[in-house]
């Protein structure tokens, strides 16, 4: 008998609201397809989360560039992606090749991701601020320019990949497995960038950059190269005339559980994604009165803790979210979160540095399971429901919109974090010499303006319908339509 997987769809649900028996279906994919899916998360997750929190570590507090500059460079590239996203996601779906509608841009995007993510770091010595500024404005934008490439058509794969709900967590429970990956990852950046066989973490982040530009090509083209898209695209498309990129992004917001779910995660992500806009800036010059080589270990501490605890709670969160729905297991989550950005303020002190972990913990679901895991599967559910009431298929302008919208909640949360370092009087060139006053409006905004938006995420979604028992009506509907494929 074969081991069970603990991240495969779940079993038949028990009697409740959204717990109705599910009709047995063979599943569409297979533990290695998913695990290549992973992959593409590790590529993704890392590529959009490292240059947000590296820039403030390396441009501003090594280089010196004004923090709320380095916010707007983030703000600009999400404005840019506005126009990008969409337009990617329309050529991805439209696309037609021998290999595939999404895994040519797949293997370009992880090259491009790669080699502009190392450049970023390899900025010549001695130069003034203002040059330092402009560089990190040019590659922040090339960096999720490419990264657009490949996100993009990423996300869309994913919701192709299983036309059953149930199963749809199964799959992005590996991408939220993947992603608590990468947020180690990226938490240790800086720290390992201070290792003492380098002469500077100047030094060390060209080289520890290369190291991660390498991966970020190497897991981005595993989806590529073990995925093979599924025929109900084809059959679909052939059909229909696709309507105009703007015209397509009308329809898509017509839905109204399509608007609960991006309102809910633009507030939430906005919310959660402040610990690591002023998290480090708390542990550095309000933990360890400004020693940066100290703050950057306990940040890659917490940081791997909490995604540790993460994954525990995947394998957790998949069979319940089969039980009892998506809905219920991202509300109980979010009611974590709002408690654990409230006890930052307690629990970020001088006196015991690691009770960090415990709000850490209760926020990093929010990325590890809602918006990586269980908001790609609700938004495969969306597509179905699309598919019901517009008679189009479009995956990847879905896709495009939730990338841009997770990459807009993480920039806003970084350059009001930067904006609000800047209005509380923050001064990197003073060292851990920073006023009471700024040290204390540091602590207050990183606790209760998250919990804010948190909150007001929470109320908004609760009003989602698309249950488990909706979704295999959907489902019926569909296969009725236009057949099993």
């Amino acid at each position: 008998m074969s081991a069970i997987n603990p991240l495969s769809a779940a079993s038949p649900a028990v009697s409740g609201t959204d717990a109705a028996e599910p009709r047995s279906y063979k599943p569409a994919t297979n533990f290695p397809q998913r695990t290549a899916y992973g992959f593409g998360a590790l590529a993704t997750l890392t590529g959009k989360n490292a240059p947000k929190v590296l820039s403030k570590q390396i441009f501003n507090i090594e280089l010196g560039v004004n923090p709320a500059v380095v916010g707007l460079a983030i703000t600009v590239s999400r404005l840019i992606d506005a126009f990008t996203d969409p337009w990617m996601g329309q050529v991805s779906d439209r696309f037609r090749s021998r290999w595939g509608r999404r895994r040519p841009f797949l293997i370009l995007g992880a090259f491009l991701v790669g080699a502009v993510f190392t450049a970023m770091w390899w900025f010549p010595r001695n130069q003034t601020v203002a040059f330092y500024t402009s560089y990190m404005f040019v590659f922040v934008i090339l960096h999720y320019l490419a990264l657009t490439v490949y996100s993009v058509p990423w996300y869309a794969l994913g919701y192709e990949m299983s036309p059953d709900s149930r199963e749809r967590n199964a799959i992005m429970a590996f991408a939220g497995f993947f992603g608590a990956g990468a947020s180690i990852l990226v938490n240790w950046i800086y720290a390992l960038a201070h290792w003492d066989i380098f002469a500077s973490p100047l030094d060390g982040i060209r080289w520890v950059g290369l190291a991660v530009g390498l991966l970020l090509l190497g897991a981005g083209v595993v989806p590529a190269m073990f995925i093979k898209e599924r025929r109900l695209v084809e059959v679909a498309r052939d059909k229909i005339a696709h309507p105009p990129m703007w015209s397509g992004i009308r329809q898509c917001f017509r839905l109204r559980q399509f608007r609960q779910l991006i309102a809910m995660l633009t507030l939430v992500l906005i919310g959660a994604s402040m610990v690591n806009g002023l998290g480090f800036y708390v542990i550095t010059y309000y933990i360890y009165g400004g020693d940066t080589g100290a703050a950057s270990v306990l940040f890659g501490v917490i940081g791997t803790l909490a995604q540790v605890s993460n994954f525990i709670l995947i394998p957790v969160a998949t069979p319940l979210a089969g039980r009892w729905g998506k809905k219920a297991v991202t509300l109980a989550i979010l009611a974590a979160a709002f408690v654990g950005s409230l006890l930052k303020w307690f629990c970020y002190t001088p006196v015991f540095p690691l009770l960090a972990i415990i709000p850490t913990i209760l926020l990093s679901p929010v990325f590890a399971v809602v918006s990586n895991m269980l908001a790609q599967s609700m938004i495969a559910d969306i597509c179905d429901l699309d598919e019901l009431e517009n008679g189009v298929r479009r995956e990847g302008l879905f896709g495009a919109i939730f990338s841009w919208t997770f990459k807009t909640g993480l920039a806003l949360a970084f350059f009001v974090s930067g904006a609000i370092l800047v209005v509380i009087g923050f001064k990197a060139e003073l060292g851990g010499g920073q006023s009471h006053t700024t040290l204390t409006l540091m602590r207050g905004f990183f606790a209760f303006a998250p919990a804010a938006f948190i909150l007001c995420g929470y109320l908004v979604f609760r009003g989602y319908d698309l249950t488990n028992s909706r979704m295999e009506q959907v489902r019926a509907e569909l296969e009725a339509r236009r057949g099993d494929v």
